[in-house]
């Protein structure tokens, strides 16, 4: 829909064949009267930023603890910024920027 150079502003309040979207499109009116698209988008990035970021600050918070605790914690566990899973938040969240920023870009 989107993609398809929708006008942002009036995309929740234009009905739609695709019943996915449709259904979708009604919970994104009703819980965002009024709102415009690109205006949710970059909120929706702002969100993911966040949920990353607290993450990463997560995982850092818990390798401090831990060598404080656990006298051999830093052997058996990796840091932060080289976690499996915090990286994997952190591309998540870099391949919905550049999506997300794109789709912006052609509206």
């Amino acid at each position: 829909m989107l993609g398809a150079g929708a006008a942002s502003s009036k995309l929740l309040q234009t009905a739609s064949a695709d019943t996915r979207w449709e259904h979708e499109r009604k919970l994104l009116a009703e819980e965002f009267p009024g709102a415009d698209v690109r205006i949710l988008l970059e909120e929706l990035l702002e969100a993911q930023d966040r949920v990353a970021q607290a993450v990463q600050a997560c995982k850092a918070k818990d390798d401090e603890r831990g060598v404080r605790i656990i006298p051999d914690y830093a052997e058996a566990h990796v840091p932060a910024a080289q976690d499996p899973v915090v990286l994997d938040v952190l591309r998540e969240t870099k391949t919905w920027r550049d999506e997300v920023e794109a789709l912006l870009r052609k509206l």
